[in-house]
This record gives structure tokens, sequence and C-alpha cells, in this order.
């Protein structure tokens, strides 16, 4: 977790916080057209999704959008993206709980790849952890599910025999080597797994 800007969703409003040296200053707020859901930054824009309809929003610091995408057509690629993460090399990574899906896209919101396999049931949490790299918490399977994007190949590292039950959110921090999870299984608990 390093400096940088974060964002968080309430009544209609983004709000945007910078985080240098350790310290949290508050910064613009944006106005929203429904309640986002996901919130991840990207350059200097943010990305947001929605589920009501489902949708995906990027817009610069200022609140304007960029680019929006929403389904087209009578297939879905989204029903619940809940959760999103972008890349240090400028994709975005979504995880549809429901379809058990993760979809990247670009930064101007075109599809690129849907990627699904066993290992991934009820995706959550999703961090980026290197360029094509991803973990996932699989909240149904009681997993964290290492994704490599570019070969497709999804292995489960950490699961029940680990502690983990029903995972939903994760934090990677790349200096220390560790990942943070957050669990719905009502414990006031974030554990923290050593990642070699």
């Amino acid at each position: 977790m390093h400096g940088g800007t974060r964002a968080c969703c309430r009544d209609l409003k983004l709000q945007l916080v910078h985080v240098r040296g350790g310290r949290l200053t508050p910064g613009t707020v944006l106005d929203v057209k429904a309640t986002c859901w996901g919130v991840a930054h990207s350059g200097d824009n943010v990305v947001v999704s929605y589920i009501c309809p489902p949708w995906l929003e990027v817009m610069n610091t200022d609140g304007r959008v960029l680019h929006q995408y929403q389904d087209p057509g009578a297939a879905p690629t989204f029903k619940t993206p809940y959760f999103l993460t972008t890349s240090s090399d400028g994709f975005i990574y979504v995880a549809d709980q429901l379809l058990g899906t993760i979809t990247k896209l670009d930064s101007s919101l075109k599809i690129l790849q849907t990627l699904s396999d066993p290992h991934l049931k009820g995706p959550k949490g999703i961090t980026s952890v290197g360029d094509g790299q991803l973990l996932v918490c699989s909240w149904s399977k009681d997993s964290i599910v290492h994704v490599n994007v570019n070969s497709g190949k999804m292995t489960t590292i950490l699961g029940k025999a680990d502690g983990i039950l029903e995972p939903r959110s994760l934090a990677y921090c790349p200096q220390q080597r560790k990942l943070f999870v957050c669990t719905d299984n009502e414990t006031d608990i974030i554990q923290v797994y050593q990642i070699d």
C-alpha cells in the first residue's frame, strides 16, 4: 500500500482521499449517478462500478465521465461487478460474483478478455500483484486464488486450512509481500499472510 489517492462512495458522492507519508487528507468530492460499489484508480482517473443496473465508468478527478460501459445486448458481461482493481500496466479487472468471472478491460473500458475457472466461485475482492497477475477472493470456495491472466491459469494459494472463510476483500503490500484479507464471517479480524 503506497502513496496515492483512494476513494469511498456514500450518498451519491465519491470522496477522494490523498495518502502521503502515512497521512490521510480529504480530497475532492465527486458526484456519482447512483450508489457505486467498486472504486479504483488508474493513473489520474477513477474507475467506478455500479450494480443497479450494472455498468462501469472512468472519470477524471474533476468528476467528468471519460468512458462508460453498459451491456449492449441480452447476454450480459456483468451482473454484479462489485469489486475491481487496476494494474500498473493500465488494465482494469472486474470480478463478477454471480457470473463467476474476471473481466479485463483497457482504460477506455473496451473488454479484452473474460476468464472463468472451477477454482473461482463467487469472486469478490480482487487485487493486482504484478502485470498480468491477480489475487481474488473465491467467496463460495473459502479460498484465495492466484490468476495468471496471460495463461488463464488459476491456482488456489490459500484455503480453509489456512483460516480462509468467506473472504470478501483483500489488499496486497508489495514492499512487505503481505496479503491482508477481510471476511464475511462476522469477525473483526484482518488476516495477514506472508506471500513468497
